[in-house]
């Protein structure tokens, strides 16, 4: 089970991390470690909590990208609830406070000062680099992607950047939809 904690709550346990370490006492020191463990290893997730000014980038971003736009509403109004976080400056909306883990890595690829498309963005950043992967179909209505043979896939969240919208979904899979609607 992952647990996602806001800015003010991390940087409180990572106090409290760094006292329990400087302590002598073996049982504290074991507590200690297995925690630092479970951060290092994605299960303790650091989500930034949102600025003020983040609502008006993201007010920009939802004005002039209507793909973006019907994400975030999907995910408010069909799913239940959005959450969201900042990665690298890109702001980042999830279906519930479980998605920021279930999305990994993935967010950290983007940054909102690289101009670069996504596609490129996470082909520089990621071990395996982007690959393409055909035969999915977006029903676009719900944001849900459909694979012959495989149940259908619900968002776990999504962000846009440059114009470009990012979703994932369960097992990493990840979608892009260009500037011309394509994915």
């Amino acid at each position: 089970m992952a647990y996602v904690m806001a800015d003010i709550d991390f940087e409180q346990f990572t106090k409290t991390l760094d006292e329990l370490i400087e302590d002598d006492s073996l049982s504290v020191k074991a507590r200690s470690l297995v925690a630092l463990m479970l951060v290092r290893m994605g299960h303790l997730v650091h989500v930034d909590e949102p600025e003020n000014d983040d609502e008006e980038m993201i007010e920009a971003v939802v004005a002039t990208n209507a793909a973006f736009a019907s994400l975030l509403d999907h995910l408010k109004n069909e799913m239940g609830g959005v959450v969201m976080g900042k990665t690298n400056g890109v702001p980042w909306f999830f279906v519930d406070e479980m998605a920021p883990a279930a999305c990994g890595l993935i967010p950290s690829f983007l940054h909102v000062d690289d101009e670069r498309p996504m596609i490129e963005q996470i082909n520089a950043r990621y071990i395996g680099g982007w690959h393409r992967f055909e035969g999915f179909k977006l029903k676009k209505k719900n944001w849900m992607i459909s694979f012959p043979g495989d149940p259908d896939m619900t968002p776990l969240g999504g962000a846009a950047l440059h114009g470009e919208v990012i979703v994932v979904y369960p097992y990493a899979w990840v979608m892009i939809i260009q500037n011309d609607h394509s994915f």
